[in-house]
């Protein structure tokens, strides 16, 4: 599946989440270098990969052109990278800055069962609740999904759904920036998973307005 479409919305324009160790980049012989130097000096913020809110774009490293659709950019990598998130993207607005972090992890190959993905993101929830207080836990299905083994399937067509949310009302335990996190399993291609994670912030509202400003512009 294309990066891109895996990071877009599913249910939700603003829908969840990550937070991850310092990775160092080689300079010396890399034919990229220049980029990674680039990219080494940008800024480090307190938030999720080193991303905060409001964080203009322009401080971040992000690979190919903005969608002006959605606000969502790839970033090349992130200030404060996590090698169990390879791939980092933020929705931003020129006015607002960055107002949703996306994470996905790698891919899970031949994971009809989601054994691997759920097992991950179990493992992952975990860590978070040690930083974030308990999760809520989503899991669930309907009807004759509820029975079936293939669960990677039923999460394509939306029968099935598997994952945890964090909310800034009821743990208490979420930084002041953040206003949601939400972790769960998507199908990548065929019966291949993966785990996206996405923080939203609390500069939420004034991006939704940014957008519908946006899609406005050019009628």
């Amino acid at each position: 599946m294309n990066r891109l479409l895996s990071l877009l919305p599913g249910c939700l324009l603003f829908s969840a989440c990550g937070d991850g160790a310092n990775t160092n980049s080689t300079l010396g012989g890399d034919p990229n270098a220049v980029a990674n130097e680039r990219d080494a000096k940008l800024p480090t913020r307190s938030g999720p990969f080193g991303i905060a809110a409001g964080m203009p774009l322009s401080e971040l490293s992000s690979e190919g052109e903005r969608e002006e659709a959605t606000g969502l950019s790839l970033l090349s990598s992130a200030p404060d990278a996590n090698s169990e998130f390879p791939e980092i993207a933020v929705i931003s607005f020129p006015e607002t800055g960055v107002c949703e972090v996306r994470a996905l992890s790698k891919v899970f190959d031949s994971d009809s069962y989601i054994v691997s993905a759920s097992s991950f993101a179990d493992q992952t929830a975990a860590a978070l609740d040690t930083r974030y207080g308990k999760s809520r836990k989503n899991e669930g299905c309907s009807g004759y999904s509820c029975d079936s083994p293939y669960k990677l399937m039923h999460i394509k067509d939306g029968s099935y759904w598997y994952g945890y949310e964090w909310r800034s009302k009821g743990s208490g335990s979420l930084p002041s920036q953040v206003k949601a996190i939400d972790l769960y399993i998507l199908n990548a291609q065929f019966n291949d998973s993966q785990v996206r994670l996405d923080y939203r912030f609390n500069n939420e509202e004034a991006c939704e307005r940014a957008l519908k400003t946006a899609k406005a512009g050019n009628l």
